[in-house]
């Protein structure tokens, strides 16, 4: 098989598998939700199993991959000491965490100028109804129905829910934007392969820990109040990251053009999305399933995820760091 033939296949594979894992739970949701309570129970343990994944790619995976990349590309080269991984995980967990309470901020600003327009509306509505009604024993509740405008009980509520969902669909796009960042990279590690076996080999390793971050993005975003059609284009766009790598690793290799900057590029952009996946991990997901519940099962499903990601370890990977600090001295 010719190598760009190989590599064509293990992209378009890639997205097939990758989608269709994310968009399993979806299903499986509607399923156990006619189920009643015993569905329920199950969604939350495979919610908390997410929750362990999602923990376990942060510790066992992300952070060793960055730590290995910047070592080998600027570390080492020029003797520097310093923990520059660390502090750009850092750096990527503030930046991720002042963006998000600045966009919070300016919506619940925009939200309280809405009410107090609403508020300064209601009182002219009322002044109106007062001159022209003998009765002034009229419920407020029931002239703000009657005259369609925004009831001061009901539409508070309304918003108040919806400044409570904000938060949580920044944080899904923010966790997608983290895992689309560190896919590109991978997918980049398969397109820099120079044989057709190690494209396939490498391709199955990812693969294996692919599926399961795939099915717990799938289980997180499955609970996210927002448009469906918005989660399908997140989504498909999430699952596309992988295969573009593949592409511009493949273009790479028949060019002869990496050098050891996108190397440090890489570190870097891989660096603020751990920091990214930091921030999202323990402020939404985990946090989330111990606010729930605190039962056992769960606890015990959350462990197992983390046990999951810590057995897919294991599975050798070619190390997609070195295939990537490999490939840019070989070509070069």
């Amino acid at each position: 098989m010719i190598r760009w033939v190989a590599k064509t296949i293990a992209a378009i594979a890639g997205f097939m598998i990758t989608i269709a894992f994310t968009f399993l739970p979806f299903k499986l949701k509607n399923i156990f939700i006619r189920k009643g309570t015993t569905g329920k129970a199950v969604l939350s343990c495979l919610s908390c199993f997410s929750g362990g994944v999602f923990f376990g790619t942060f510790i066992l995976h992300m952070l060793p991959e960055v730590n290995l990349i910047l070592d080998e590309a600027l570390l080492r080269p020029r003797h520097i000491t310093y923990p520059v991984a660390e502090t750009i995980i850092a750096l990527g967990f503030f930046l991720v965490l002042y963006t998000e309470k600045i966009a919070i901020m300016l919506h619940y600003k925009k939200s309280f100028h809405k009410i107090e327009k609403c508020d300064t509306d209601k009182q002219t509505n009322d002044k109106i109804m007062n001159s022209n009604v003998e009765s002034k024993s009229v419920d407020k509740a029931q002239f703000a129905l009657l005259n369609g405008s925004l009831q001061p009980e009901n539409g508070s509520e309304t918003n108040i829910n919806i400044q409570l969902d904000e938060p949580h669909e920044m944080r899904s796009v923010l966790l997608m934007v983290a895992l689309s960042l560190h896919r590109i990279f991978e997918g980049l590690s398969i397109g820099l392969k120079s044989t057709v076996f190690g494209v396939w080999s490498l391709f199955l390793a990812v693969m294996c820990h692919e599926i399961v971050i795939a099915f717990s993005l799938g289980m997180h975003l499955a609970n996210v109040k927002t448009k469906r059609t918005k989660l399908i284009v997140a989504v498909i766009f999430c699952c596309l990251v992988g295969p573009l790598g593949v592409v511009i690793g493949t273009l790479i290799t028949e060019l002869g053009t990496l050098s050891n900057t996108v190397n440090i590029i890489n570190g870097v952009l891989q660096g603020i999305a751990t920091g990214t996946f930091i921030y999202v991990t323990f402020f939404e997901i985990l946090n989330e399933e111990l606010e729930k519940s605190v039962s056992i099962i769960n606890m015990i499903c959350l462990f197992v995820g983390f046990a999951t990601m810590a057995a897919l370890g294991f599975i050798p990977e070619n190390s997609i760091e070195e295939s990537i600090i490999n490939n840019s001295t070989s070509i070069i």
